[in-house]
């Protein structure tokens, strides 16, 4: 029997079954499955939504990936016609201050924020987006039966790993297939993460391991983000929508190549271009604690731009910023000075 046969027949059993939440299937090679393969022997599929992805390797992988994306999907297919977004997502029982910016995720992929959120709120606001997501899920799972394909698992986002360890404990009629390449070296900064939830899995029994029949083996290799100028607009949307959704970590290490090659000069953006990012990369360094470094963010900011005294909106974000920080340092006379700044920008653009 070969891999693919293997997961057919393994798909097959888990659906008609559906006795556990989550089973993962470990591997130890790169052979590729499409979604039409791995469902080819499940019979009696029309009662049930499947859902699939396969992670594609160097990309900028989103907040949650692809968990925002398949409720955006589920609400646009089964819910629109019903309920407005703000709607559906109280009747989900999303956390209210978490409403506006979920709406605008799931209506048009651009996730806003009126109030900003300050550092020493994020552990319980991203525990709440948590929440938020598992509910989501629990509440289309009542008229729903999902099956969720997660293929390449291994290249799956810190939040991703994080939302797993959570349905791992749920009882509802949601059901995800994990298939991961053992071989592959899991990036730093969710090594733990990713080995407590392998380890979970393990003491859970819901490990299928078809290392025992398989002899061809991947080299050790990682999955690296690898830089694509010309999807900078695709990559700023991504980061802007992590860091709405407190997938800090991944904001974090995705932002952190990009100030590297900016620093390199190898990243290719105009000054320009560079500007969001590095008004995004002072708040998530904010948001994260590393207010020291946020400066260092907004002295490059300083020093980029005449541009900045021409754009009331960038010289507003610039004072903000660095305003934040400096209140994270308790540097009261400095915070007073840049709220002041940002005053006169508001008074001088009528905002105020």
């Amino acid at each position: 029997m070969d891999f693919k046969m293997y997961v057919q027949n393994v798909v097959a059993a888990y659906v008609e079954k559906q006795n556990q939440n989550v089973i993962f299937i470990k591997h130890y090679n790169t052979l590729d499955i499409s979604e039409k393969e791995i469902l080819a022997y499940v019979k009696n599929t029309d009662d049930k939504v499947f859902l699939y992805h396969d992670y594609t390797i160097h990309d900028m992988h989103g907040a949650y990936a692809p968990f925002w994306e398949w409720i955006r999907q589920c609400y646009h297919q089964y819910y629109r016609s019903k309920m407005p977004v703000k709607t559906f997502l109280k009747e989900c029982g999303v956390y209210p201050m978490h409403i506006e910016p979920l709406a605008g995720l799931i209506d048009n992929q651009v996730c806003t924020r009126q109030e900003d959120v300050f550092h020493f709120e994020i552990q319980y606001e991203a525990s709440r987006m948590i929440e938020n997501l598992v509910g989501i899920l629990e509440y289309m799972s009542r008229q729903q039966n999902l099956i969720m394909i997660l293929s390449k698992f291994h290249m799956a986002p810190y939040s991703t790993i994080k939302l797993l360890q959570q349905l791992m404990e749920q009882t509802m009629n949601v059901h995800v297939i994990i298939m991961y390449n053992d071989e592959f070296r899991i990036a730093g900064y969710k090594k733990l993460v990713w080995d407590n939830l392998i380890q979970k899995s393990e003491e859970q029994n819901l490990q299928l391991d078809w290392g025992s029949m398989d002899s061809r083996r991947t080299i050790d290799v990682q999955d690296e983000f690898w830089f694509d100028k010309n999807k900078k607009e695709e990559y700023l949307l991504k980061l802007t929508n992590m860091y709405h959704t407190f997938a800090l970590e991944d904001a974090y290490y995705y932002m952190g190549d990009i100030m590297y090659r900016m620093d390199e000069k190898t990243s290719w953006l105009t000054k320009q271009e560079q500007i969001p990012f590095l008004l995004l990369a002072a708040m998530i360094d904010m948001n994260l604690g590393h207010a020291n470094h946020a400066l260092v963010v907004c002295d490059k900011l300083a020093s980029l731009s005449a541009d900045k005294e021409e754009n009331y909106f960038i010289r507003y974000r610039y004072y903000y910023t660095c305003a934040r920080a400096r209140m994270i340092l308790s540097q009261s006379k400095a915070v007073e000075k840049y709220c002041q700044k940002c005053i006169d920008v508001a008074r001088a653009m009528k905002w105020i």
